[in-house]
């Protein structure tokens, strides 16, 4: 997989899951008065997404060279 392609997917993955997180939060706890809780939250959930990603995009750029 194109390196831009795989950026692309994992962007969209994360826009997919902070605003399922968001949705979530708001309807079990409520994000009236802790905006900046939620960011938080959101901005380390986001990172370790990146991580895992660019884990993932490691273990399969080496399969690829492989083959």
């Amino acid at each position: 997989m194109k390196r831009n392609t795989y950026i692309f997917v994992t962007v969209l993955v994360m826009l997919g899951i902070t605003r399922m997180a968001v949705r979530i939060i708001d309807a079990t706890v409520g994000i009236d008065d802790d905006v900046l809780l939620l960011a938080v939250f959101l901005a380390v959930m986001n990172l370790i997404l990146a991580w895992i990603s660019r884990k993932l995009y490691r273990i399969i750029d080496k399969g690829a060279e492989q083959k």
